[in-house]
């Protein structure tokens, strides 16, 4: 390694190695780079012609001389001289050693014991933030996931053929440890409950100080390799200083690493993110890994993640989660009319998001919809009606500035166009724009930007989705249903 045709891998490798600024200068050892440099079969020249380093500077090292710097910090506070740490760490690479064996690395740069249920609990407002959500049925506030979550159940999805179709029965995973596998991903469809499954996981790592718990959404993924961000993460709790002090923490086993909605990053980000995270459980095989994703998103090529789906909900969850979301007295009215659910409609019901969907109709119509009609008929409004009344009075506006019924219509439209242009498949938001801003000029309709319509429609109603840049029904039944009512209206 040359000290000057490598001089910025160099900075950028004892960075890594002893954390930046802080490998100015360090004391060496003078007689071990001579050995080092003759078991080498080296010559003083041919070692200066290999790392750039003058043959006399090579010479004094090799004797433990100093430069004129050197001797005045040793003259001024009696330590051993010091060399030019970019200098020795070009040595050590030609010659074949660690930094650490041919100078004194201080003991920043040491490996760490360790992270204990103390650290955890010092960090523990920190890391309980997850904790904090918005809901569809509470939009306006926050609320703590603790105060509403209901359990999640896994089905394995390994070893099942090309399709990787169920092979066992599901079992209810309620913290990390009930996950067998090392590195896992959660597989599930829109408003399956990926993100609270993973949030909770962090949540109880937290309080029952199991592990520190890192989590992480991708869709505010920094551009930075995996490793950096990490580093980052843990450096900013002044848990290690330096990268080596983060692996020696990955591999303590007291880390937790839970990445959220992979198939939102963009497909070449993802497959980079994939393989460093392939390599970070490789080189620490007991780290436990927790990732995320759409069942389409290509996760499943990842052989080394073990593949499990989240268990659609059964009668008794909707129950259960109706006596969550819901108020006791809107519980105890809803309670009584599911059983006289249409068949469909009940069978829509698999997801938590169709539950709390649910528990705003019945809000807005103060009586369960009788089939899957009844269902979406008037469900547009009262979405709309839910978000503006989300906060005290009327303040919350569409950004489009269009009325609902007006935002209505160019959904309706828009799930016709899908349907027709693209079946089952997803549109990329642009596409959804441009469809949109089509409708929006042959309704001669007053407004600024497609795109902001698009916008009300999938922040507001949640009925469409959009993860990676592609649009996505919550069910196709909604693309059906609003796509007939369009061609009903016309």
């Amino acid at each position: 390694m040359h000290i000057d045709h490598d001089f910025q891998q160099i900075e950028k490798d004892l960075d890594g190695l002893l954390g930046p600024g802080r490998h100015r200068r360090l004391p060496w050892k003078a007689s071990e780079i001579r050995r080092l440099r003759l078991l080498a079969g080296l010559t003083q020249a041919q070692l200066s012609e290999l790392t750039g380093i003058m043959q006399p500077k090579i010479s004094e090292a090799e004797r433990g001389l100093a430069s004129s710097k050197g001797r005045k910090e040793k003259k001024e506070s009696g330590a051993a001289p010091r060399m030019e740490t970019r200098l020795l760490y070009a040595l050590a690479k030609v010659l074949g050693c660690e930094l650490r064996d041919i100078a004194e690395v201080p003991d920043f740069a040491k490996p760490v014991t360790g992270i204990s249920s103390d650290v955890i609990r010092q960090l523990q407002s920190q890391l309980l933030t997850v904790d904090q959500i918005h809901t569809l049925v509470r939009p306006g506030e926050k609320t703590s996931l603790r105060a509403i979550y209901y359990r999640t159940a896994l089905i394995d999805r390994a070893g099942g053929g090309a399709n990787r179709s169920p092979t066992n029965s599901a079992f209810q995973a309620d913290t990390l440890h009930d996950i067998p596998t090392k590195a896992s991903v959660m597989l599930g469809t829109a408003g399956q409950g990926k993100s609270m499954f993973l949030r909770h996981l962090a949540v109880q790592e937290t309080l029952k100080e199991q592990s520190l718990a890192i989590f992480l959404e991708l869709r505010r993924w920094p551009s930075l390799p995996l490793a950096d961000v990490i580093h980052k993460k843990l450096k900013n709790w002044q848990l290690c200083e330096t990268q080596q002090q983060m692996h020696d923490l990955l591999a303590g086993g007291h880390v937790s690493l839970l990445f959220d909605a992979v198939d939102e990053l963009d497909p070449d980000r993802r497959g980079q993110f994939l393989a460093e995270l392939a390599d970070l459980h490789a080189s620490h095989p007991t780290l436990k890994i927790v990732v995320t994703s759409r069942p389409d998103s290509g996760i499943l090529t990842c052989d080394w993640l073990h593949p499990y789906a989240i268990a659609p909900l059964a009668l008794p969850d909707v129950r259960a989660l109706v006596r969550i979301y819901a108020t006791p007295a809107e519980a105890e009215q809803i309670m009584v009319q599911l059983d006289q659910l249409n068949r469909n409609l009940r069978e829509l019901l698999t997801t938590p998001i169709f539950v709390a969907l649910l528990i705003i109709k019945f809000r807005y119509s103060q009586t369960l919809p009788t089939d899957m009609t009844a269902f979406y008929r008037d469900l547009f409004d009262a979405l709309v009606r839910r978000h503006n009344m989300a906060e005290s009075g009327l303040r919350r506006k569409l950004k489009s500035g269009l009325l609902p019924f007006d935002l209505e219509t160019v959904f309706q439209q828009i799930c016709l166009a899908i349907h027709q242009q693209f079946g089952d498949q997803s549109p990329h938001l642009r596409q959804v724009q441009d469809i949109a801003d089509q409708i929006v000029h042959a309704g001669n309709l007053s407004v600024e930007s497609a795109s902001l319509v698009v916008s009300d429609i999938i922040h507001i109603t949640n009925l469409l989705l959009e993860e990676a840049g592609y649009c996505f029904f919550i069910h196709k039944s909604v693309r059906e249903y609003y796509a007939a009512d369009c061609i009903a209206k016309q």
